[in-house]
């Protein structure tokens, strides 16, 4: 879940399917317009052992909207994964894709990737000081036979205004190598924003919510990039 600046591992029990969803809406620069994807799989514990195989099911959906034009997936798949620790999550999936209008793409999309995060605070009494870093490592031949890579860091102080409702002041380093636009630009750079966090229960007692909305800015590119805006980010995701 790397736009909610949250990482929230889940634990399922062995032969108990677990299900995790995601979405998210993001204005775009200068192309105007906006991107949005939502994801939910239900994946099953094999065992107890942390290098026991967790096969899954999902679908996901997504949309590129620059102002000029329009593309939507449809994407159901499998997959297995490994989560040999909580933080980092290893995988390989399939998708079989539904894309509209139809691209030069073929539609079976095998992808492999390697997925990580690190949250850290440290409190301040009523307040305190956080860090939120994610990588992600995919390699999408359906899409090209180079890896696209991205990865974030933020740290900034958090205000808590209730126990699970918080306002969060940042700074973030930003890097992106893609070969497609619809995977995102690639960059290379800083940026400043805030957001509003709130975190939830789900219906099991190891189950958690985080919602968020927020804005950011770019305010340092490393290589050429469009005119910066301020750009807004919504996001919601966690376990059943």
């Amino acid at each position: 879940m790397a736009a909610l600046g949250v990482w929230l591992p889940a634990a399922a029990r062995a032969g108990r399917p677990l299900v995790e969803a995601y979405g998210e809406f993001v204005t775009l620069e200068s192309e105007g317009g906006y991107a949005s994807s939502t994801w939910a799989t239900a994946r099953w514990q094999t065992g107890a052992s942390r290098w026991a195989p967790m096969p899954y099911l999902g679908l996901a959906w997504e949309r590129y909207s620059p102002e000029f034009t329009s593309v939507g997936r449809v994407s159901p798949h499998a997959g297995l994964q490994l989560r040999p620790i909580p933080e980092i999550k290893i995988f390989a999936e399939y998708r079989y894709v539904f894309e509209s209008p139809r691209s030069a793409y073929s539609r079976h999309d095998a992808r492999l990737g390697v997925v990580g995060g690190l949250w850290r605070e440290k409190s301040l009494g009523k307040h305190a000081l956080f860090s939120d870093s994610y990588g992600e490592f995919l390699f999408l031949p359906r899409i090209s036979d180079r890896p696209a890579f991205t990865a974030f860091s933020k740290a900034g102080p958090r205000f808590r205004l209730r126990p699970n409702f918080a306002a969060d002041l940042f700074l973030e380093a930003f890097a992106r190598e893609s070969d497609d636009v619809n995977l995102g630009r690639r960059a290379y750079e800083l940026r400043y924003g805030s957001r509003l966090v709130y975190s939830f229960g789900g219906p099991r007692p190891e189950s958690n919510w985080v919602a968020t909305i927020g804005a950011f800015h770019r305010f340092a590119s490393f290589r050429d990039a469009p005119e910066a805006k301020w750009r807004l980010l919504i996001a919601i995701g966690g376990s059943l």
